[in-house]
């Protein structure tokens, strides 16, 4: 049977292909890739700009809650924060929905449009507390509301 079997010549290793990036593939893959990055860029700057505000109104309530710690005008600084978060409100959800909120109703707005339960029926309480002369608000009142507006400002849906 070893007869039968065609003497076959030797193995001969092919030569090795050089690694080149002149195959147009690589030409694709860079121009993918440097397409993802502008993206990459475009998207993160559409971001910046669009959350400007939101820098903006925490600036402005860290500035109102110095002031406030300064003067000690803790409903101030609650009718502030309250004012600051109500406007961004009416700039998002506009001025027929956010506006005419009060009390309650505003409490499970903020809640409803940024990260629930963040505000209580408490917060409704120490709102109110500043249209009523009689009633006056705590330092650690004032300085837990701000904290959580600053929250529903970071965190906040924007529509």
């Amino acid at each position: 049977m070893k007869d039968s079997i065609p003497d076959l010549s030797p193995y001969i290793d092919p030569s090795p292909i050089a690694f080149t990036f002149d195959a147009p593939g690589w030409y694709v893959l860079g121009a993918i890739v440097v397409f993802a990055v502008l993206l990459g860029i475009f998207f993160r700057i559409r971001h910046y700009y669009r959350n400007r505000y939101r820098r903006m109104a925490i600036h402005l309530l860290e500035d109102n809650e110095k002031q406030a710690l300064a003067t000690e005008e803790y409903g101030k600084l609650v009718y502030n924060a309250n004012m600051i978060a109500k406007q961004i409100c009416i700039r998002l959800y506009g001025r027929q929905e956010a506006a005419p909120l009060r009390d309650s109703p505003w409490i499970i707005f903020l809640n409803k449009t940024g990260a629930p339960n963040t505000f209580s029926t408490a917060d409704a309480q120490i709102i109110r507390a500043i249209y009523d002369p009689s009633v006056t608000i705590e330092k650690q009142q004032a300085l837990n509301f701000t904290e959580k507006i600053k929250y529903w400002i970071k965190k906040h849906r924007s529509h």
